[in-house]
């Protein structure tokens, strides 16, 4: 899998960008033809009255579709991480059901 992890005025630590890695591995275990995943980083964006959140958000090209996760924010880079590849993997479990299940429907049902 192609991991693409784009960065906006976001500092990675290596040990992020491991953590990461590790996240996205991770998905392959629900679907083993994830072609790519790019991790698209961007905050703190600041707010009225607060501090700013860290947005991630994720799209996981498989063949016949491309999975997008929604934004994802936190105060922490890495719970905004973690919430965006939970996000990830709920989509990507929900296509599998889905495409297993256009597999069983029998013609003319």
């Amino acid at each position: 899998m192609q991991l693409d992890i784009q960065r906006g005025a976001v500092h990675l630590t290596p040990e992020m960008e491991e953590y990461i890695r590790e996240r996205a591995d991770f998905l392959l275990a629900f679907h083993r033809e994830i072609l790519a995943c790019r991790v698209s980083l961007n905050g703190p964006v600041l707010q009225y009255g607060a501090g700013g959140a860290y947005q991630v958000h994720i799209d996981l090209h498989i063949p016949g579709a491309i999975l997008n996760a929604s934004h994802e924010q936190a105060n922490d880079l890495r719970t905004a991480i973690r919430l965006a590849f939970e996000a990830a993997r709920r989509r990507l479990v929900g296509h599998v059901r889905s495409e297993r299940d256009l597999r069983r429907t029998p013609v003319g049902a």
